[in-house]
């Protein structure tokens, strides 16, 4: 006779099945806490801290870029948010400081309403969707900051949760996106997704973590590549910052865009020092604000670049003699570099008349026409 050890198999535990996108849950539980948060008033006292983050909002609603004039040591949507809230609050009418607040109430009630579906799908219980967020409204902090804000941790949570719900449903570069847009917030959440996607990864199939990571990083490289082109397009990048954070990204861009058989353009505005670096990164043709001549830009981009530019779009609102001599000035700086794509140095203003630019365009077409009879006389 033979024993024969007891064959051990694993089983999964199946949850309860729950309707994962029924909306009528995390909706009430969102209008709850609106409810909670509104009556817990509006009139806090403003600390150095949120005094800060008040600053930083009001330089962005009024188109300063995050970190100058005032430093944050958060990241970038820390005062973008607000700022945007400033904004919106200014086309009403509201005060600045109350449409802040109001914003970030609404964001206070949307982590409710995500928390109820992070429990609701984790637990597989109804119950559990009701009981979260109903725990998540006794955080006396986050109470606060519901409606004596604004502070940067408010939009970390919205994104983190929102990554957590994203890595359970397996929408993996969703998940990556909003993990960066947590960072762009406050730096220390990455670490929490990070820490998210390394679990989901784990449990995963192992032919499938390769692919699970690149999806969680191409994800997560779309917002942070947008924000640091923001900034290298406001000029608020250094040389050193934009070889290191930028330029990688840049050439992988233009060099995969070789074959294309279209012509590959690199802008920036207040990009005077980075005009070097960014002829490096690939493109064929690299633009010129209205701020640096385009043969002076010519010699720094390269032999075998063109240059794009560079009239200043506030010229447009001179007289016709002014715009006539800024434009032919510009074309004759440009005719040093080795092409030249004419120009404005960064966009039409709104209020530009259209007949001006109509003229505009059949001014550049007549001088730069090989018939001598199409050219305008200055």
């Amino acid at each position: 006779m033979t024993l024969q050890a007891p064959r051990l198999t694993w089983t999964r535990r199946r949850l309860p099945a729950v309707r994962p996108h029924r909306l009528g849950d995390p909706v009430m539980t969102a209008l709850v806490a609106l409810v909670v948060y509104a009556l817990h008033g509006y009139d806090g006292a403003l600390n150095l801290d949120l005094g800060v983050f008040i600053y930083g909002g009001l330089h962005v609603a009024q188109g300063t870029p995050p970190y100058i004039g005032v430093f944050n040591s958060v990241g970038p949507l820390a005062d973008v948010v607000p700022g945007l809230a400033m904004w919106l609050g200014h086309l009403i009418g509201v005060d600045p400081i109350l449409s802040a607040r109001l914003f970030f109430t609404a964001l206070s009630a949307l982590c409710c309403s995500l928390v109820c579906v992070l429990a609701r799908d984790t637990l597989g219980s109804r119950t559990a969707g009701f009981l979260a967020p109903a725990v998540f409204l006794t955080f006396e902090e986050f109470l606060q900051l519901a409606s004596d804000g604004p502070r940067e941790k408010t939009t970390m949570v919205v994104f983190l949760i929102a990554c957590q719900i994203l890595l359970g449903r397996r929408r993996w570069a969703l998940a990556g996106a909003c993990a960066a847009l947590a960072t762009l917030t406050w730096q220390p959440a990455f670490l929490v997704a990070l820490g998210g996607v390394a679990a989901a990864t784990l449990i995963g199939h192992q032919d499938r973590r390769r692919g699970i990571l690149l999806r969680f990083t191409i994800g997560g490289l779309v917002p942070s590549v947008a924000t640091v082109g923001y900034f290298v397009w406001v000029g608020a990048l250094s040389e050193a910052d934009y070889r290191r954070h930028v330029l990688p990204h840049s050439a992988t861009v233009l060099n995969g865009l070789r074959d294309g058989g279209v012509p590959r353009i690199h802008f920036g505005v207040g990009t005077a020092v980075l005009l070097n670096a960014m002829g490096e990164a690939g493109a064929d043709v690299v633009g010129v604000d209205w701020r640096t001549p385009l043969d002076q830009a010519a010699k720094v981009v390269g032999p075998d670049r063109a240059v794009q530019g560079n009239l200043d779009p506030a010229t447009l609102f001179a007289p016709w003699k002014v715009v006539d001599r800024q434009a032919r000035r510009v074309l004759r700086e440009g005719g040093a570099a080795h092409g030249h794509v004419f120009n404005l140095g960064h966009g039409v203003l709104p209020e530009t008349d259209p007949d001006v630019l109509t003229r505009l365009v059949d001014l550049v077409h007549g001088v730069t026409s090989d018939d001598p009879d199409g050219r305008d006389e200055p």
